[in-house]
């Protein structure tokens, strides 16, 4: 890499939908969707930041996968992010339809535009996701993330950084260890999660609503759906619950230090830590429990979107057009994936415990299910 920067263009056959692998230790990593045939990749570095570090890069194409990956053979505290950590700079412009496994370590990351399988990890980095549809899952140990125009089963994780989704739709699964999560204009089903940080949740329309936080207050703004599930809990901290005025519901609220109260029309029943309120006459059924926290429900202020539809569901999951090859770094997380060991990998990493190297072998034996 002696002029610091490495171009080429992979050409795709016709109907293909390319999958490519994505990895840097430090630096930044770009993915564009683009109206294109072909993948073309451009990694630059300064030559002077690799003085006295052997770096390698891989850039072929191997088993039906395009791999774009920077290896660095360097000390510890270059892999941790801390000083004199290697500037390196990834573009890849590619199909909109694609499948991606981008992974970084002292690495942020952006991706736009793009249909298919996404697989996003940082270690220390921010992660920026914008107009991202199919099956997204997001992943940063130390870190902020932000994103916006997500569709289809989507999966956020964060160890210690904030998360905003603005305009999300479909499968919304968010969950923070430590860090506030603002939500905006969502639409489709919500489960999210938070242990240290408040959970704000605008104007959204959610068929379902699961909502957990600790050490923290949870404020959701939604309409309910006749068939839907919302599921509402916090330890030391309260609940903010806006409807539309005229909405009928039933709130079944179990608390341990804590009050339930209604600015609608409403009526309660019970006794301190177990209550009923029937609002407007009673209907659609919602649980709450409290620990050291109030329950507050209020008429929304503002319009609050419409719920979607099958066909914008459907629009949400493109099918692909081939089956697409299978990505090696990331594999595709199952339902039943637990996010506390992910999170105790993650925060080992925070706490100096495990280096990169060795978390991202221990988070992909995870995934493969070979972790003992």
């Amino acid at each position: 890499m002696e002029s610091g920067r490495i171009e080429r263009t992979f050409t795709l056959a016709p109907d293909v939908m390319p999958s490519i692998v994505a990895h840097t230790p430090s630096g930044t990593i770009h993915i564009h969707g683009e109206e294109r045939a072909d993948v073309a990749v451009t990694i630059t570095c300064d030559p002077a930041d690799a003085i006295g570090r052997e770096l390698e890069i891989i850039l072929e194409e191997r088993d039906e996968t395009i791999h774009a990956e920077v290896r660095g053979h360097a000390p510890t505290d270059w892999l941790r992010g801390h000083s004199g950590k290697v500037r390196i700079a990834m573009e890849i412009r590619t199909p909109i339809r694609s499948n991606i496994a981008a992974v970084g370590a002292s690495t942020d990351i952006q991706l736009e535009r793009l249909e298919g399988a996404i697989r996003v990890r940082t270690a220390s980095g921010d992660i920026r996701a914008d107009r991202l549809t199919g099956t997204v899952t997001i992943q940063s140990a130390s870190g902020d993330v932000r994103t916006h125009a997500l569709g289809g089963t989507v999966r956020i994780q964060s160890a210690s950084g904030n998360i905003g989704l603005e305009r999300g739709e479909g499968e919304l699964t968010i969950q923070s260890a430590s860090g506030d999560v603002e939500l905006d204009h969502l639409t489709g089903m919500l489960d999210v999660t938070t242990a240290s940080g408040d959970c704000l949740v605008r104007a959204s329309a959610l068929t379902t609503c699961r909502a957990k936080t600790a050490s923290g207050d949870l404020s959701v703004a939604t309409p309910l759906a006749p068939d839907g599930e919302y599921d509402f809990g916090t330890v030391s901290g309260d609940v903010l619950l806006q409807v539309p005025e005229a909405t009928r519901m039933t709130i079944a609220m179990k608390t341990v230090s804590g009050d339930l109260s209604c600015t609608l029309p409403a009526t309660s029943e019970g006794g301190k830590r177990s209550r009923t309120l029937t609002v407007n006459g009673g209907g659609i059924p919602v649980r709450v429990k409290s620990v050291s926290g109030d329950c507050t429900v209020r008429a929304a202020t503002g319009d609050l979107p419409p719920f979607p539809t099958a066909s914008s569901i459907a629009r949400a999951v493109p099918a692909p057009t081939a089956p697409p090859a299978p990505l090696v770094i990331l594999t595709q997380a199952t339902p039943e994936d637990d996010f506390s060991e992910t999170l105790a990998v993650l925060q080992a990493v925070e706490r100096g415990e495990l280096s990169i190297d060795e978390a991202m072998e221990k988070l992909a034996r995870l995934e493969a299910g070979t972790l003992p």
